[in-house]
């Protein structure tokens, strides 16, 4: 499989965990460099990481790339087609405050205001989604699955990138330090 994207985003990250995990060998194509951000763009129209080749085809998204690695698969790691209700709606949830915070950042990057009303927007959008994750999150030790994988990852990234602070969060932080003892996650970490 050839896996496009760069070694900090997260949703790029996600594949790679679950392709580690799965001894699923890849290709990274980093697409920070130009070579890279070429040919992603010959073969997307989207210019959007992830993208991977896999079996002849593009697929992009993270889930849809999940999902097509999970064919046949059994285990903690299931196809978002099996997933309850709650199970969608809590990674739509993590998602959300995940692209509010990306966008922030990079407008940020671009000289973007933290005080425009949009960028004030999608951070307090970010912390409302973290609140509620931590505030629903089930007591016990965690298992390793799908959505496990895509939460360590986000706050991994939002720690690396310093996009909003997670001190009303401290209960998915452990578990983020837990998840980071993982071989496939501590081989991951952005930076």
């Amino acid at each position: 499989m050839k896996l496009y994207g760069s070694t900090t985003s997260p949703y790029v990250r996600r594949v790679r965990i679950l392709c580690l995990t799965l001894e699923r060998p890849f290709e990274l194509v980093d697409t920070t460099t130009v070579s890279g951000q070429a040919e992603l763009r010959q073969k997307s129209a989207v210019w959007k990481v992830p993208a991977a080749e896999l079996d002849g085809q593009l697929i992009l998204d993270s889930h849809v790339i999940h999902d097509e690695l999970l064919h046949g698969e059994r285990g903690p790691f299931r196809p978002s087609s099996s997933w309850s209700v709650q199970e969608k709606n809590r990674m739509n949830v993590l998602d959300t405050a995940l692209d509010s915070l990306i966008q922030r950042f990079y407008l940020a990057q671009e000289g973007v205001s933290a005080e425009v009303p949009w960028m004030a927007k999608q951070l307090a959008r970010a912390e409302s989604a973290l609140a509620h994750l931590e505030a629903t999150w089930p007591p016990g030790s965690p298992v390793v699955d799908s959505f496990t994988l895509a939460l360590a990852t986000a706050l991994d990234w939002i720690q690396f990138r310093d996009a909003c602070p997670l001190s009303v969060c401290p209960r998915l932080l452990a578990l983020t330090r837990e998840l980071d003892q993982l071989p496939a996650f501590a081989a991951t970490l952005p930076g």
